[in-house]
């Protein structure tokens, strides 16, 4: 019965084995066609793949260097816009109140010479009966103006124009003759009559009829101010001219490139100042500027494709308008640079990344390439591959396992080919064994059974050991391009965030830039306060002159009336000395109470930079904290780098325990060799028995259906 069982249970076990050689035969074919509708996809998917993905993965990064460098140079183009438009507007509004201060101060200098009793008495005749009197009093009128003159660098020339018949006083030097009759008749008659029409101060451009009788040219002044006085039909009047350097002079302290432009504008429309290319005056924003309730006005014109800045302060006073006009290439030349180096970093990025793109990508495409070849030509069945060089990275590794895989299936398949020439003898040798094989039935029946266990079990085992074994190399083989990827972002984004880092170091010079300038407005800013005390202690010394010289003139008031009708003159020049004091006086007072104007306006100007420089330094510390960030992300892709190096170590210990796996199997193929000698002895023995002889003869013949079915599946391998 345990005989029979054994017959009955081998020989269906054969017979499925051809069956199962004919469906692999099927399905090779099969196989074929399924790979190469692969090799079509992959070479459909790699025309425009992964060389596309990778230039998408540097242009990403490129793209945010681009959108970073907008951005900054914005920023920089705003901020330096806006504090040089604040700075320029300050600069211009201070220049402008300086020259009212000065207009005012040549207003109170008419208005005390109008008011002042001496000159009315002899501008008006009188002290026409009294020639001694007459002489002295001119005297110290022209000395009078001689002063006031050199105590006021805005004033040109000072007139006192009387009625007709008297002399002419004035502070320039006639070169013919020291005095002049008046010739008040003819500028009541000429261009000048408008400012006989009353008695409040004038100011105007010209004076046509003055000037022709001092043969002045009118370009020595640019305003003039003028008030009249009278009793009755007795007119005379003062004339205070300013001077045209004086103003020139302020205005060149105006510093805005050398493409600006800084006019000087009077109401009657005569100009002076720098580069006067433009007629400021006849532009729409002066007229809209003359028209504005506004004192100081500003904004952007164009003239002839040129842009500028301009900025318009108005005189209350005397009507005349501060022009200046700065082209906007001079404000942005600064955020220009900032653009342009910008520029330049991108462009680089932009060149540096694609030729390291196209290097990676041409090394990746040609190795992938080639291993594609290589598995072609093995699944053609081609396993004739030379050996070829191969790159030390991912890709020649992967490539290098490729060539060694063809390699082993080479030696399986040489293998495979040898023992069926020794399986094709050892199958004769059954058919002429059969008759000895009754012998041994009887005795190897227990054996018979054991050796069936173990080739059951060894199969088992080779079959699970092969099954772990292809996934083990697939998983291999992801990992290695997962891991390759994976790097190839690494050193992308290790790249971005160096530039972003020099990118923080430019800005933060510039930052620093910034403060050392802030820095040196406040230092000079703080100077001129100083200058301000030095002229303050000027001033207090000023007044107490004036109060001396107030007391000596009470002395000689007092001296002058004890001597009786000898001290009369002397009296009349303490009065004028006492005069003088109190002018001086109240110069002072009115000099000191400017003074602490401008040092308002300085204090100002001091907090002002102060908060300038404040947010400067938060500035710089936003820089320096941004750049601080990066400093950390490039530490953190640096360990990152170091745990896919560990990766690959334990990858690489993956591979040895794939070894250890293929030396188990080879320890595992001994042993079933060792089952197939066992087995042999067993077949002498069952030589003894006649009742197998049919069986094993069937055996045997099918034994030589498979192997003729076995050599046609390995004849499309070529080897050789």
């Amino acid at each position: 019965m345990r005989k029979g069982s054994a017959r009955e249970e081998k020989i269906p076990k054969e017979k499925k084995e051809s069956t199962v050689g004919r469906k692999l035969r099927g399905s090779g074919m099969q196989g074929e066609n399924s790979r190469l509708e692969k090799k079509k996809k992959l070479k459909r998917a790699w025309s425009f793949g992964i060389r596309v993905q990778m230039n998408i993965g540097f242009i990403i990064p490129v793209l945010f260097i681009i959108i970073v460098g907008v951005v900054a140079y914005a920023n920089a183009s705003s901020g330096l816009t806006a504090n040089y438009e604040e700075s320029a507007l300050s600069a211009v509004d201070m220049t402008g109140k300086c020259l009212e201060q000065s207009f005012q101060t040549g207003k109170s200098t008419i208005m005390e010479l109008a008011n002042d009793g001496i000159v009315t008495a002899y501008s008006l005749g009188g002290y026409a009966g009294n020639s001694a009197q007459e002489d002295q009093t001119k005297i110290n009128l022209r000395n009078s103006l001689q002063v006031k003159q050199s105590m006021n660098d805005m004033i040109e020339n000072m007139y006192i124009v009387p009625m007709k018949g008297q002399k002419l006083l004035m502070t320039k030097t006639l070169t013919k003759t020291s005095e002049m009759d008046s010739f008040i008749e003819g500028m009541m008659q000429g261009e000048e009559k408008d400012i006989f029409k009353d008695n409040y101060v004038h100011w105007n451009s010209y004076h046509p009829y003055l000037d022709k009788q001092m043969s002045n040219t009118g370009d020595e002044y640019i305003l003039y101010c003028s008030r009249k006085f009278n009793s009755g039909d007795r007119v005379g009047i003062v004339v205070l001219d300013v001077r045209s350097q004086y103003v020139l002079d302020l205005l060149g302290q105006l510093n805005f490139g050398e493409q600006s432009q800084i006019s000087f504008t009077t109401k009657e429309g005569k100009v002076i100042g720098i580069n006067n290319e433009i007629e400021v005056q006849e532009l729409d924003i002066y007229k809209d500027a003359l028209q504005s309730e506004e004192s100081m006005v500003s904004g952007y014109t164009n003239y002839h494709g040129t842009k500028y800045f301009y900025m318009i302060s108005k005189s209350e006073e005397t009507g005349a308008c501060l022009s200046v006009l700065v082209p906007k290439a001079y404000i942005t030349q600064k955020s220009d640079s900032i653009r342009t180096i910008t520029f330049i970093l991108v462009l680089i990025a932009i060149v540096v990344a694609f030729v390291i793109s196209s290097v990676i990508v041409s090394s990746i495409a040609r190795n992938i390439k080639k291993s594609i070849m290589t598995l072609d030509e093995v699944a053609k069945g081609n396993l004739v591959l030379a050996r070829e060089k191969v790159t030390n990275n991912e890709f020649g590794k992967l490539r290098q396992a490729v060539g060694d895989t063809t390699g082993r299936i080479r030696r399986l398949v040489e293998d495979v080919k040898n023992m069926l020439m020794v399986v094709s003898t050892s199958s004769e040798q059954v058919r002429k064994s059969t008759s000895q094989v009754d012998v041994m039935v009887g005795d190897m029946s227990s054996g018979m059974e054991e050796i069936g266990h173990n080739i059951e079990k060894e199969d088992t085992a080779i079959t699970s050991c092969y099954d772990q074994m292809d996934e083990l190399s697939k998983m291999i083989k992801k990992v290695n391009n997962n891991i390759s990827d994976t790097m190839s972002d690494i050193e992308n984004t290790r790249s971005s965030i160096d530039n972003g880092i020099r990118a923080m170091g430019d800005m933060e010079k510039q930052s620093a830039s910034t403060t050392a300038v802030t820095e040196e407005v406040k230092q000079q800013v703080s100077e001129l306060g100083d200058k301000m005390m030095e002229i303050t202690n000027f001033v207090e010394a000023i007044t107490s002159i004036a109060k001396e010289t107030n007391l000596l003139s009470l002395n000689a008031s007092i001296e002058a009336a004890r001597a009786g009708e000898f001290g009369r003159g002397f009296g009349v020049v303490a009065e004028e000395i006492r005069k003088l004091a109190d002018s001086s006086a109240n110069t002072a007072k009115e000099i000191k109470e400017e003074i602490e104007v401008i040092k308002d306006y300085a204090g100002n100007a001091v907090e002002k930079v102060k908060k300038a420089q404040d947010i400067v330094d938060q500035q710089n510390q936003q820089v320096q904290s941004t750049s601080a960030v990066f400093e950390q992300m490039n530490t953190f892709i640096s360990r990152f780098i170091a745990n896919m190096d560990s990766i690959v170590s334990d990858m690489e210990e993956m591979n040895v325990g794939r070894k250890q796996a293929m030396k188990s199997m080879r320890e595992i193929n001994d042993i079933s060799h060792g089952n197939v000698e066992f087995v042999s002895d067993i077949n002498i023995s069952l030589e003894k028995q006649v009742e197998t002889v049919q069986n094993l003869s069937k055996e045997a013949e099918i034994l030589q259906k498979n192997m003729v079915e076995l050599e046609q599946s390995v004849a499309i391998f070529r080897v050789e």
